[in-house]
């Protein structure tokens, strides 16, 4: 498989996978597209891999497994064998991208595969880290930032979008055996999360996702900061992954304990809007930085230049 082609597959996977972070790709330069793909078809990959498993020993196996693929993939000594690691093969070729975080993102799926249950808010925003602000970290490669004061908004983006995600799931992953809201909030009501599969605890999950979401807001807000690390872009592109993701969280927080009846999404016509609400937030966050990069000519070197031309003409006739 071609570069190329290797693209145009990661472009099928994200637009299969994610239309969010579809659409707000498309706002990247040409580079920054390709690179975003390709990530996000390693990510879904190996998320993949893990929910599909049969069994927590063949998950464990799994995890093993895409374990040696990213160091074999890091080591850059051979083509790899699927379009997915290859294309990690490739990013961490061309932006020198640290393996630690590949491996922090697969340390998000192991407590996944031990059947996460965090205590805390400070355990909850660690595996926010693991399998999202790892994510922001990977792309701020693709994006060619330099600034290390970039990251932490990176980071903090990464996880309000995975909190977000957290209180739009939480049915779909007590399925699994997983629940993300802190046993510290549970305790507080006198529940286990055990309890939370029973249906009357139902009425009572809206007051999670309501707090889940006050922790997104604040990152959502540092994410925001950011902006100012990127390109214009770059920044257009994560603003509108960031609008559409926290209209999710806002429509999730509206239902009320009717969030979960259904799966919620944007609309075509919602997304829309979002990207006009994005477009002038990010021109108007940026403005300032691109008139301080702009400075108006003086009349002397305009007169100077006008001396300059005559000299010039005299001389050649």
């Amino acid at each position: 498989m071609s570069d190329a082609q290797l693209i145009h597959y990661s472009k099928g996977q994200i637009r299969k996978g994610s239309k969010s972070f579809a659409l707000a790709s498309l706002f990247f330069s040409e580079k920054e597209k390709a690179g975003s793909w390709l990530l996000y078809s390693w990510c879904r990959h190996c998320d993949d891999q893990i929910d599909q498993a049969q069994s927590v020993e063949e998950a464990q196996q799994r995890l093993l497994k895409l374990r040696e693929q990213t160091l074999l993939a890091y080591a850059n000594i051979q083509v790899m064998d699927t379009p997915e690691f290859e294309g990690l093969r490739l990013l961490f070729q061309a932006t020198k991208m640290p393996v630690q975080y590949p491996m922090d993102l697969l340390r998000g799926m192991q407590m996944d595969v031990e059947g996460y249950i965090g205590k805390s808010e400070d355990e909850l925003l660690d595996y926010c880290y693991c399998v999202a602000g790892v994510v922001g970290l990977m792309m701020c490669h693709v994006m060619d930032v330099s600034d290390d004061a970039a990251l932490v908004h990176a980071v903090d983006l990464g996880q309000a979008m995975q909190l977000t995600n957290i209180s739009r799931d939480i049915d779909e992953d007590l399925k699994l055996g997983r629940v993300y809201i802190p046993r510290e909030w549970l305790a507080r009501d006198g529940l286990t999360p055990e309890d939370l599969h029973a249906p009357w605890t139902r009425p009572l999950w809206p007051r999670y996702t309501k707090q889940l979401m006050q922790m997104a807001e604040d990152k959502y807000d540092s994410g925001r900061q950011g902006l100012s690390y990127l390109s214009f872009r770059a920044a257009w592109a994560v603003s509108i992954a960031a609008g559409v993701y926290r209209a999710i969280g806002m429509k999730v927080l509206d239902r009320g304990s009717r969030a979960w009846d259904r799966r919620c999404y944007t609309t075509a016509l919602e997304k829309s809007w979002i990207v006009t609400q994005e477009t002038f937030f990010v021109c108007v966050r940026l403005l300032p930085r691109l008139i301080r990069r702009w400075r108006p000519v003086t009349i002397r070197t305009i007169f100077n230049a006008a001396s300059a031309a005559a000299v010039k003409r005299r001389s050649e006739r």
